[in-house]
Parts: C-alpha cells; sequence; structure tokens
C-alpha cells in the first residue's frame, strides 16, 4: 500500500504557499507531479496505470482532510 502522508504534506504546502503569495481565490488550482515525484512520494515503482490505482486509494484517505 501507498505511504500517502507524503503527498498530503505537499498538497498542504504548495496549496499554503499559493494562498500566501497568490491570495485565496475560489477559483480551481491544479497542481502536478511528475510520475517520478509520486513513485518517490508514495514509495511504489509504478507505471501510469498502476499509479492511477494508487491515487485512487488517496482521493479516500485524504477526502476528511482536503475534500473531494
Amino acid at each position: 500500500m501507498p505511504n500517502y502522508e507524503e503527498l498530503e504534506k505537499s498538497i498542504c504546502y504548495v496549496i499554503k504557499e499559493q494562498h500566501l503569495r497568490l491570495g485565496y481565490s475560489a477559483n480551481n488550482r491544479w497542481l502536478y507531479y511528475p510520475l517520478s515525484s509520486l513513485n518517490h512520494m508514495l514509495g511504489t515503482d509504478c507505471d501510469v496505470a498502476g499509479m492511477e490505482k494508487a491515487l485512487e486509494g488517496f482521493f479516500d484517505y485524504a477526502e476528511e482532510k482536503l475534500g473531494k
């Protein structure tokens, strides 16, 4: 099972940094992580299809803190 904590911390950091630099906005924000970065953070060695499955689990893991 992937370790989702580092990805969650990274997303929270990016959101906080955007709020500090750009201010709060109700607009959608997009985050881009290369596959190699995601594999490093999650402790996995997935291809694109495997990462899509791994990230489905992240959505369930982080929904309470980050929302849908």
